[in-house]
């Protein structure tokens, strides 16, 4: 029992001292509390503070005004429609093309225009040729219009492709004398196999052709359709002639077109189609403000040609002026009351079965 009751006696003196060092460190934080503190301490505070401040603007600064590097990503090679090759560098935008053009080198070397382009990056065009490898380098130092430079030395390399399968008829004029070669020259590039369809014009349908000359299959009929191989180096053009004399039956005159398209033996494909006029009578017109003077005459050899039949037609295919011609070949239309200023007319002219046309505004004819 003297034991237990020692214990029970140390007990109550941890507690007691437990309470009284309880009391001791709520009395020195009441204390604490109640005193202000020193002028010196707040001072090194806000120094501290100040300073930290100033150290966070400088870095946020620093990074805020830091460029972003310029880098070029991929280039590669297209061709346009009419054949020419340029190349496309995707890269950092905001650079001015003249600066890029000062710090770019092509080897093999070639003149060469650098522009933006305008779905993304730069474009470069020069007479790049097909199936050839072009290294392109972008010198160090390239500044872009924010402050950026080019770190290092960028090198691309390319190769180009073919050119585009492409068919086009060479000549621009629609006259071809009847008693000439009829030859009509057609430019192919990359064409295996070439398709030629021939249609004629029937002649109460001239006006609407000319008001409408992509509904040409509904206002004439097919006279003839030919397949052709054509034997060529890639990426060259080749001419070819067609001989119309050949293409068209019965040495018909009149109004046809002919159409072309080729193909290669992968998936390239272009058309063309030209507007012939096969005639020996050639027309010229003056307005006057009376009405209107035409000289008719052969285009082989210019002499006059008389008693030919001659209609002027308007827009909506009405007759509103007719006549023939004398033994010079003229004729004189006058004005009638159904004849408006500014219109559009056509003038269709006929000898022994052979028909040709003349279309006109009011400016062409002054």
């Amino acid at each position: 029992w003297a034991f237990i009751a020692a214990l029970a006696g140390n007990a109550c003196l941890l507690v007691e001292l437990n309470n009284e060092r309880n009391a001791n460190n709520d009395a020195n934080e009441r204390v604490a509390l109640a005193k202000p503190p020193s002028a010196s301490n707040v001072g090194a505070t806000k120094k501290t503070k100040h300073a930290n401040e100033i150290k966070t603007r400088k870095s946020t600064t620093r990074a805020a005004s830091r460029p972003p590097a310029i880098a070029f990503g991929s280039i590669k090679a297209s061709v346009t429609y009419s054949n020419k090759i340029y190349l496309v560098l995707d890269g950092t935008s905001g650079i001015k093309p003249r600066f890029l053009r000062d710090r770019m080198i092509i080897e093999p070397e070639l003149p060469f225009t650098i522009s933006t382009s305008w779905w993304s990056g730069y474009s470069i065009e020069g007479p790049f040729k097909p199936r050839k490898e072009y290294k392109i380098t972008i010198l160090k130092g390239l500044c872009g219009s924010d402050g950026a430079k080019l770190a290092e030395n960028v090198v691309r390399r390319v190769v180009t492709g073919d050119y585009r399968v492409k068919v086009s008829f060479k000549r621009d004029g629609v006259y071809m004398a009847s008693k000439g070669n009829m030859l009509l020259p057609l430019d192919t590039v990359n064409v295996d196999t070439l398709n030629i369809t021939l249609r004629k014009i029937h002649s109460n349908n001239i006006v609407h052709f000319l008001r409408d000359s992509g509904r040409y299959e509904d206002l004439s009929e097919e006279m003839m359709v030919l397949k052709r191989e054509i034997s060529h180096r890639a990426n060259k053009l080749k001419t070819v002639a067609l001989d119309l004399k050949k293409l068209i039956p019965d040495k018909r005159r009149g109004i046809f077109v002919v159409s072309a398209s080729g193909r290669s033996d992968g998936s390239g494909y272009d058309t063309s189609r030209k507007t012939v006029i096969l005639s020996d009578l050639g027309i010229i017109a003056k307005l006057a403000s009376d009405g209107i003077l035409l000289w008719v005459n052969t285009i082989s050899d210019g002499a006059a040609i008389e008693n030919a039949e001659i209609s002027l037609l308007t827009s909506s295919n009405q007759i509103v002026a007719t006549g023939k011609t004398d033994s010079k070949g003229v004729c004189r239309l006058k004005k009638t009351e159904k004849w408006k200023d500014n219109a559009k007319f056509a003038v269709l002219v006929r000898k022994g079965g052979t028909p040709t046309f003349y279309a006109w505004t009011k400016e062409s004819c002054l």
